[in-house]
């Protein structure tokens, strides 16, 4: 059974899996960035909002989604001023830490998770309390992805020029 789990993902998702890995650990440590790449991140939202508008979800689901949405772009903001260090127009330094991990294994895992379910019992996969339940951690974790976009736009635009 669980080498079928595995067995019977495409085989695009395990390069995916790997890059994700890497981008994680990558934010484990102290870095400068360009900021370019926060911009960026906001768009894994994008594969959530396709796979849902595919699943034509009760009003229930959207709402459950967006709220935790808003609930995670503030926690993003708040976080991210904590991990900025320092910045100039087009680039950041930032701290070292483990929610990017955290943000990316959230919604890669639920997406997987959600993908298996729907090909193995998509009867469940369709009713609306467990699609809020994969959907709502995924809505707050892209959200907080928002959130630090939004907060390292603030702070370039403050940034002096160089």
């Amino acid at each position: 059974m669980i080498l079928q789990f595995i067995a019977g993902a495409p085989l695009w998702v395990w390069p995916l899996l790997v890059l994700l890995i890497m981008i994680g650990l990558r934010a484990t440590r102290r870095r400068t960035t360009p900021a370019l790449l926060f911009y960026l991140l906001p768009l894994l939202v994008a594969i959530n909002l396709v796979r849902l508008f595919r699943l034509d979800p009760v009003p229930g689901v959207w709402a459950a989604y967006f709220l935790a949405y808003a609930i995670g772009a503030a926690a993003g903001a708040a976080m991210q001023k904590h991990w900025l260090l320092a910045c100039g127009r087009t680039w950041i330094e930032l701290k070292g830490e483990w929610v990017t991990l955290l943000t990316v294994m959230v919604i890669f895992w639920s997406n997987y998770l959600f993908g298996v379910l729907n090909a193995i019992r998509p009867d469940l996969a369709m009713q609306a309390k467990v699609q809020i339940e994969i959907f709502t951690p995924v809505g707050f974790f892209a959200g907080t992805l928002l959130g630090r976009a939004l907060r390292v736009a603030y702070s370039t635009m403050k940034a002096p020029a160089t």
